[in-house]
């Protein structure tokens, strides 16, 4: 094999072409992470669109679960069911559609929250009713010895 010397002219032209093809790598690098930083940005917020989808379906089938277990029938009236009831599947069709925004998953789960929190709190203020009785119970006897005492 006989290889030809290159000469000067032959020898700084390649030496600028790495130099370019250095430079073009380092920017074409940097312009990749630009786009990767864009494409995670994109997934992330997908991903959160996901998961609010998913919460608030849970929070659907949770909702309509506890409006329908017979231990909660004295915290509302058959009319607020059946009303609640049909926003719930009415709720349910909607979360289907296609191009639902993050923000109005959000919205969609504080407001039904709101309305599960109303038949909740009338649940805990009905669980509470036996303790305030005992205590009021309690609390007119001590009175009651109290005031025996005094007419002595």
């Amino acid at each position: 094999f006989f290889f030809k010397q290159k000469t000067a002219y032959e020898m700084q032209r390649g030496l600028v072409g790495s130099e370019m093809c250095i430079r073009d790598r380092t920017q074409s690098t940097w312009e990749s992470k630009i786009r990767l930083d864009a494409l995670d940005q994109e997934e992330l917020k997908e991903r959160n669109k996901i998961e609010a989808k998913n919460f608030y379906e849970g929070l659907i089938y949770t909702a309509r679960d506890w409006i329908k277990d017979g231990s909660n029938k004295l915290f509302s009236d058959s009319d607020e069911k059946s009303k609640l009831l049909e926003y719930l599947d009415q709720e349910e069709t909607w979360i289907y559609q296609a191009e639902v925004q993050l923000e109005e998953y959000r919205a969609r789960i504080s407001t039904l929250e709101k309305k599960l929190n109303e038949f909740k709190i009338r649940k805990k203020e009905y669980d509470m009713f036996p303790k305030l009785i005992a205590s009021l119970t309690s609390l007119i006897s001590s009175t009651n010895k109290d005031l025996s005492l005094i007419h002595i």
